[in-house]
């Protein structure tokens, strides 16, 4: 899989998956868009599906794998 098979639209990159990335729940993340837990919990799935995960952690790895997303050191 590469960073362009996974097809992540800006809302899931940007805003939902660099958020995951800071350790942030779905209730933080939702506060900081302005948009409903259970939207954000809806953008993670879709996350999950297009990365092929099931969670949050391994959603994490994968994205920084495909250099998506940086590693954040500490």
């Amino acid at each position: 899989m590469t960073a362009q098979d996974a097809r992540l639209t800006g809302r899931e990159l940007a805003a939902v998956l660099g958020l995951l990335v800071e350790g942030l729940t779905a209730a933080v993340i939702g506060r900081r868009l302005g948009i409903a837990t259970r939207t954000v919990h809806k953008h993670l799935e879709h996350v999950y599906a297009k990365l092929r995960t099931d969670n949050r952690i391994t959603a994490v790895v994968r994205a920084q794998q495909l250099g998506i997303v940086p590693v954040l050191d500490g």
